[in-house]
């Protein structure tokens, strides 16, 4: 390798899980250079990358497929801390860890939405329910023991393989925000204000999530959006990778409909960040940021091909629209629309 222009055939730079290492290959001298080289690697970039492997041993991922679930489960011999990346140990987390006690604040309502005042600690199965029931999820969920045989997990009456693949992709993104409370399965039941709450965290918890509107009806998809922005006010980071244009909607609603000058407009203009991804003819990505705006935009960069379809598809029906009123109109014809109104040469 180099360093700064200059040849350093000793150096050897690997990267483990992301972090780049460089390590000193035979035994050069005391005052060799590239022991320089390697120290000064070592000023520039030890803290920072430090911190980054802080950052990513944290880091709780949920990519985009499930696996089919069983009618029946099988008891896991230790109790899950994780529930997979794919939610395969969904079900076993939230049957071994049922009780325990998870921090979280409700979803923000749709109708003049406000920052959280409280944080909730309730036992897992009820703040799963709990956040169905704002998502407008109605069947309660409940685990049911087999006796010596295991158990299952019910929406109402039914299973959890018969209520359809939006609850079983659903279910694991609700709990993975849940767990990944910095202070979970810790402390008493009830509710304390977010500052204390804030205060007792050590950190922030890190989450990816691959297309969590998968499966889900458009309108639960839209609603998703109010459970990540109240997961991101209580101690979670998050990475989202979306094609849902309803959940990006749904974001810039929410700053719309917030107050002008308020606590959540502040919030999500400063906290909310869109990342374009877009690839050239070389095969090289960019990443563009860009920041919600006040009035429900998305600054000045806004990914390219995105949403276009549909507003592209409304605009085709327009004017295929008008078009056949022309038509209607050359034959002496008069039309009614929904409202009342004549369209065609007779319509204002």
């Amino acid at each position: 390798m180099t360093w700064a222009g200059q040849s350093a055939p000793k150096l050897v730079a690997e990267v483990e899980h992301f972090i780049p290492y460089v390590n000193i290959t035979g035994s050069p001298g005391p005052r060799d250079k590239q022991r320089a080289y390697r120290n000064g690697f070592l000023f520039l970039f030890a803290q920072p990358l430090q911190a980054l492997k802080s950052i990513l041993s944290g880091l709780q991922y949920l990519g985009s497929t499930r696996q089919p679930p069983p009618s029946l489960f099988k008891i896991a011999t230790t109790a899950p801390n994780e529930i997979g990346v794919s939610g395969e140990l969904a079900a076993q987390l939230l049957h071994r860890r049922q009780k325990d006690l998870v921090h979280f604040a409700r979803p923000l309502q749709v109708a003049e939405p406000s920052l959280p005042s409280e944080v909730r600690a309730a036992p897992l199965v009820e703040a799963v329910n709990e956040t169905l029931a704002a998502l407008g999820i109605s069947a309660p969920l409940k685990v049911e023991e087999i006796q010596d045989v295991g158990f299952r997990v019910l929406f109402g009456s039914a299973s959890l393989s018969h209520v359809g693949r939006g609850l079983g992709y659903l279910l694991p993104l609700i709990e993975l925000g849940l767990i990944a409370d910095p202070l979970h399965f810790d402390g008493q039941a009830g509710s304390t204000p977010v500052a204390t709450y804030a205060a007792r965290c050590p950190s922030y918890t890190q989450i990816a999530l691959e297309e969590p509107e998968a499966h889900l009806h458009p309108k639960v998809a839209s609603q998703l959006a109010h459970w990540l922005v109240s997961l991101a006010m209580t101690n979670r980071r998050l990475i989202v990778e979306t094609h849902s244009d309803h959940l990006v909607r749904r974001l810039r609603g929410l700053v719309a409909r917030a107050g002008k000058g308020s606590e959540l407009e502040q919030w999500l203009l400063g906290n909310v960040v869109v990342l374009s991804v877009e690839q050239d003819a070389a095969g090289l990505s960019t990443v563009t940021p860009s920041h919600l705006t006040a009035e429900g935009g998305v600054g000045e960069v806004w990914p390219a091909d995105f949403m276009d379809e549909a507003t592209d598809e409304e605009s085709a029906i327009y004017y295929a629209k008008l078009d056949k009123t022309k038509d209607d109109a050359t034959t002496g014809s008069v039309n009614w629309n929904d409202n009342d109104e004549p369209e065609g040469d007779d319509a204002p």
